[in-house]
């Protein structure tokens, strides 16, 4: 709160109007979650003024749409309706579905909070019938949970209960997509596994027989007829140690596949029974205390229980192959996935010069934010670099882990302002790693992540 009060200060000296009204903006919404609403508003109504001098129609929609809401907070409710005049007379010139999207849900909030179910459910089904709201599945399931419970309320339980089915089935939906990716990822590592394994049992065979014939030649002149037994009956054994060691391995897959499918929908259950039991119980206790005005520390001790949940479980939803993999083996995997389905166009090489072993000394939680940078910087090179070749490296000297990205390619876009290159840099931060990203250099493209470890 503090830095973002300076921030606000520091902007009223600059004379670019749209920077003014995005810094306005910002500011509002830190101090809208510090819960000092009245400074919140005064800097959304700068936030609004500004924008609407500069012709930046939207940003002063969503000004106009977070000030109506903060002013029927304060119970100032003749502001709040002035505010929403200001945001249906700018409605029809708003092309950005985010933008229609702030309002929709802003009056939704006001609706729920002013127990004005009607009204919301109006809201609700503005918001699902948005175009575009298809790709914003988690804003689709968050109105089926809120919309079942505004009917409910109502008394409507049959509306309720089949809205609640259309949030089961989306919920479904968006957990099937990750476990089909990690059945996926477990199927290939086991078969890697037995690939190895078939490899090293043919090694050893092969020894046993080039020994077994070396000693035979030694016996030739007095043994010969007694060989060619012996050796017929140890390929006869052979062979069926390979059939029953086929069918064994067949019959393990199926079991292990069958288990690792049983285990993901235990914890899906599991994780499901902690967010509603624990994460949605800690909301509703804090909303209850902001309701009845409790004391802030009361509130703030829930928020710290909420986020901790939180924390914990994001903890558990590490990918799969971390237990199983080191960072090695799982970057060299992606590499082999996305030379696979270049289907040849690009060429992809892969180097570490580091042993296996030695990288279980990279924690897990930097060897995930790794694993998504590299993850990052191959997908921008595939997509938007029109390269031939990438080439992925990754060392580990020293206690720095170092991983490069470099391709032969030229990006259309070269200020490094993507989502995805953003992404990556504060990831890259969250694990107190410096990355760069050079993509002026003549011969192509180059990202470059160094991390302490």
């Amino acid at each position: 709160m503090r830095n973002a009060l300076q921030a606000g200060e520091w902007i009223r000296k600059s004379d670019d109007r749209q920077l003014r009204s995005t810094i306005y903006g910002v500011v509002g919404s830190v101090l809208t979650g510090c819960g000092e609403l009245q400074q919140a508003s005064e800097f959304q109504r700068h936030a609004y003024e500004d924008a609407l001098a500069c012709g930046d129609i939207e940003a002063a929609f969503r000004a106009a749409a977070y000030t109506m809401l903060i002013d029927d907070r304060l119970g100032k409710k003749s502001d709040s309706q002035a505010w929403r005049d200001k945001c249906e007379e700018l409605l029809p010139q708003i092309k950005s579905m985010m933008a229609k999207l702030v309002y929709y849900q802003a009056e939704c909030s006001i609706c729920l909070k002013n127990h004005d179910n009607r009204g919301a459910i109006k809201w609700f089904d503005k918001i699902l019938n948005t175009e575009g709201i298809d790709q914003l599945p988690f804003v689709k399931f968050d109105c089926y949970n809120n919309l079942h419970l505004a009917y409910a309320d109502l008394g409507e339980y049959q509306k309720a209960y089949d809205v609640l089915i259309e949030s089961n089935i989306l919920r479904d939906s968006l957990w099937q997509q990750e476990k089909a990716e990690s059945l996926r990822d477990l199927t290939v590592k086991y078969e890697t596994k037995e690939t190895e394994l078939a490899l090293a049992q043919s090694e050893s065979r092969r020894s046993r027989t080039l020994m077994w014939l070396f000693a035979s030649l030694g016996l030739l002149l007095i043994g010969g007829i007694l060989f060619v037994v012996y050796a017929g009956r140890q390929r006869r054994r052979r062979m069926q140690k390979e059939i029953e060691f086929a069918n064994l391995r067949a019959d393990i897959g199926r079991q292990l596949t069958a288990q690792y499918i049983e285990g993901l929908e235990s914890e899906r259950l599991r994780l499901s029974k902690e967010l509603h039991d624990g994460v949605c119980n800690d909301l509703l206790a804090i909303r209850m205390n902001i309701n009845n005005q409790h004391s802030p520390e009361k509130t703030a001790l829930l928020i710290d229980s909420c986020r901790e949940s939180v924390r914990r479980i994001s903890h558990e939803l590490m990918p799969p192959e971390f237990s199983y993999a080191s960072l090695d083996e799982v970057v060299r995997f992606l590499v082999r996935k996305n030379s696979d389905a270049s289907e040849g166009r690009i060429d992809f090489d892969y180097h570490s010069s580091t042993d296996t072993d030695s990288w279980n000394v990279v924690p897990d939680a930097v060897a995930l934010e790794v694993y998504r940078i590299i993850q990052e910087a191959i997908g921008n090179a595939v997509k938007h670099s029109g390269a031939d070749h990438i080439s992925v490296s990754l060392s580990l000297e020293h206690d720095l882990l170092t991983a490069v990205v470099s391709d032969n390619g030229r990006f259309k876009n070269t200020h490094g302002k993507g989502i995805g290159l953003e992404s990556a840099r504060r990831r890259a931060d969250s694990i107190s790693g410096k990355i760069d990203f050079d993509f002026n250099n003549p011969s192509g493209s180059t990202v470059t992540l160094k991390v302490a470890i």
